[in-house]
Formats: C-alpha cells, structure tokens, sequence
C-alpha cells in the first residue's frame, strides 16, 4: 500500500507550518529563559537555552532525539505512516477523510489542517515544565521529566495568541490550536496510570472493557477533538524514534520477537539501548490507538 500523503494541504497552511518551524527554535529559548520556567533551579537550564534540541536535554526512555527534531519528526509522521495506518485499520476513504477532520472547518480551515499546524506548538510546554530528577539509575545519563507539559502548551499557545493573529489565523482557529496541543497526550496519561498496576499496560488491558470505557470516556469528555486525540497520539507516537519494527505488533508475543531485532539496530547505530523500551512500545500506543480511533471517533 502506498502512503496517503498529506497532499490536500493548502499552500497557506504549508506556509504557515514552514514559519512556525523557523521561529520555534527561538521560541524554545525564550521560553526556558522567561519567568513561566517551573524549576528555576534547574542546574541545565542554561544548557537547555543554548541548544533546545540536544537530546541529553530530553533524556528519557522514550526519545531518540530532542524536543525540535522530535517536533519535526511527529510532523512527518502525521502526513505519511500515520495516514498509512489509518488507511490499513479502516480503509482508504476514512484516511481520506481524516476521519472527516478534511471536511469540518473552523472559520476556513479545515481541523485537519489545524491539528497539522498544533504539532510545531505541541511540546512548547516542555520548555518550561521541565524537572530535574537527578541521574538514571545507570548513573550515567540524566534524568528529566516534563509533567503536565501539554496542558502547558495550551496555555503558552492562548497567551501568545497575538503571534498566531499574525499569521492570520482567527481566534476561533487559535483556539483550536491550543485545543489539540493541550490534549495530543490523553492516551499517554491512561498508559502511564495502568503501568503502575500489578498487571502493567498492555495488549491484554488495551483488549479489554476497561480499555473500552476509558476511550468513550475521553471522548466524551472532550467531544470537538476525540479525532484529534487518537490521530496525533499516533503521530506523536511515530515520532519519538525511528525504529519502527514493532509498530504492527499485536501481542505480547509479537512484541517480544522484535526485541532482539531492536536490540541489534541500536547497537549497530550507536544509540543508548534505553531508546528500545520506546521502539517496542511503538506497537502497544499504536493498538491504543487504533482501538481507540475504532471505539471512540466514529
């Protein structure tokens, strides 16, 4: 199957995207710099400022990459493999239709074009929610967190909506920026309650009627984006690193005959095997994804 590409971009919205881009990088500073920044102690935080997108900045388990090339990387994501899953899942005319986002507007714009402009702004919130945590347990890399980052975002995208006016996005258009930006985690905060459990978060949990509740929940609670919330769960997902192997992996088993393939990819590429517990639960988002989008988006 050929990727379904994200041809149906108006060359403004392309426009818009591609200067978002440009400026994103001084934004990050700005923001690490200024007065929002919630640990000020932060002994990196300089460090961060001088080069947002080194990736020792975004340690963790799960990015292969820092904040920017990681915001890029779910960009692309978004207009191929991500549109490639959906038309394998459900079929050419959904994925044609986003999920009918191509043909909803809010003041001109379609909500597929505005949830592809949410994702340069998606993570502005992890350059000022960022918290030391010490050293891994390893204790040779560091250790951060970014909680409550995409609630973060939201905030910093309405209180710089003078910005976006610039770009001649409405206050309608503006608000459904930060709408998608706040919420583009949603599926993440369930995966990150259930691994707390004896049982663990799962293709057994995401297979059961707990998994199915949860998702009509979420969607109930935020009506005008649940659409929005599985397909950039999926992005941000396919974003977080490159090695895809185990992205249609549908069983535990499945799962663990990547690991060694994995495990040999990053070996040979140089990357810290911590990035493998990322790559393999590339397969677990995606089946949330997938049942959500199924339970929940219709």
């Amino acid at each position: 199957m050929q990727p379904t590409e994200g041809n149906d971009l108006a060359p403004r919205v392309r426009a818009i995207e591609a200067e978002l881009f440009r400026r994103l990088p001084a934004w990050a500073c700005e923001l690490i710099r200024s007065e929002w920044y919630r640990y000020p102690a932060d002994p990196y935080r300089e460090a961060f400022a001088r080069d947002p997108d080194d990736r020792l900045m975004h340690e963790s388990d799960w990015h292969q990459w820092g904040v920017l090339t990681h915001t890029r990387r779910v960009s692309e994501s978004m207009l191929g493999l991500s549109l490639t899953l959906l038309a394998e899942w459900f079929g050419d005319a959904v994925a044609e239709r986003r999920f009918g986002l191509a043909e909803e507007r809010v003041d001109g714009l379609t909500k597929w074009e505005l949830l592809f402009l949410s994702v340069p702004l998606h993570d502005l919130g992890k350059f000022i929610q960022r918290e030391h945590k010490g050293w891994k347990k390893d204790g040779q890399r560091l250790d951060f967190r970014f909680k409550d980052h995409e609630a973060a975002s939201g905030r910093i995208v309405r209180a710089w909506r003078d910005r976006f006016a610039a770009q001649g996005l409405t206050d309608g258009q503006i608000e459904h920026l930060a709408g998608c930006a706040e919420r583009h985690f949603e599926l993440g905060k369930v995966r990150d309650e259930v691994k707390k459990r004896d049982e663990g978060y799962g293709f057994p949990y995401i297979a059961g009627a707990e998994f199915r509740e949860t998702a009509l929940r979420i969607a109930a609670d935020h009506p005008g984006y649940r659409r929005e919330i599985g397909i950039f769960f999926i992005a941000d997902s396919l974003g977080k690193t490159d090695i895809h192997d185990a992205i249609r992996a549908r069983s535990d088993e499945e799962l663990a005959a990547f690991r060694p393939v994995i495990e040999r990819t990053l070996a040979a590429r140089g990357i810290h095997p911590a990035v493998g517990k990322g790559a393999l639960q590339l397969g677990i988002n995606l089946e949330a994804a997938r049942r959500y989008l199924a339970e929940a988006a219709p």
